[in-house]
């Protein structure tokens, strides 16, 4: 089975309200990956991601059943927006 993948996360912001987990290894034209254990793609990228926690796996595509152990990946909530501000004048 492929190695535990690792992968970078970019957490929702105000002005991108989505997250993004980006796979980092293991990479290359021999694994797919997955984020809920049922459905593979080809790329490495998960993006327009609500908050959540993930379960990122790779698996190898000469062999489905070869699958990695999961990697447990948390996307945040959006951040609250600052509260107006008011000014004296």
């Amino acid at each position: 089975a492929p190695a535990t993948p690792t992968a970078d996360v970019v957490q929702p912001t105000c002005a991108v309200p989505s997250g993004k987990i980006s796979i980092t290894a293991p990479l290359g034209a021999g694994f797919e990956y997955s984020i809920d254990d049922t459905n593979y793609q080809d790329s490495e990228d998960f993006i327009n991601l609500i908050a959540g926690t993930y379960s990122v796996t790779a698996r190898n595509t000469s062999d489905p059943t070869c699958v990695s152990t999961a990697l447990s990946v948390t996307i945040n909530d959006v951040p609250n927006a600052p509260a107006t501000p008011t000014a004296d004048v």
